[in-house]
């Protein structure tokens, strides 16, 4: 049986600041609910996100906070997303040649991670 788990992100360019939330599925709700996490955890600042052009994040039904603005990458263009720098660190150091293991304990896992890479760039 495959488990999966999703990790949202984002990562400041300027700063470093790293926000992630880690849900059990992907899809509009659960876009709108990193957006609204990610706008909570800086509420004095306007922040500007961009994302992927994927269906779920262009939804009608996408709740974006009022100090929030979204920008959408041209297709195909991973180089242009600061948070696949941290994607690739992850996954290259710390996830790479692992052996399968329950999704809890990979959850735990990633979630260190982030919090390790996160405190790091701040």
């Amino acid at each position: 049986m495959r488990e999966y788990a999703y990790v949202f992100s984002a990562v400041s360019p300027v700063g470093g600041c790293h926000d992630s939330l880690v849900l059990p599925w992907a899809d509009t709700e659960a876009i709108s609910l990193f957006l609204k996490e990610v706008a909570g955890r800086h509420p004095d600042e306007y922040i500007l996100v961009f994302m992927y052009q994927a269906a779920w994040h262009k939804a009608k039904a996408l709740k974006v906070p009022p100090n929030m603005t979204l920008a959408f990458l041209p297709p195909y263009s991973p180089e242009l997303n600061p948070q696949e720098q941290v994607w690739d660190e992850l996954r290259e150091k710390s996830l790479a040649n692992r052996l399968f293991i329950p999704i809890c304990v990979q959850i735990c896992r990633i979630a260190a991670l982030l919090l390790r890479n996160g405190a790091a760039n701040r």
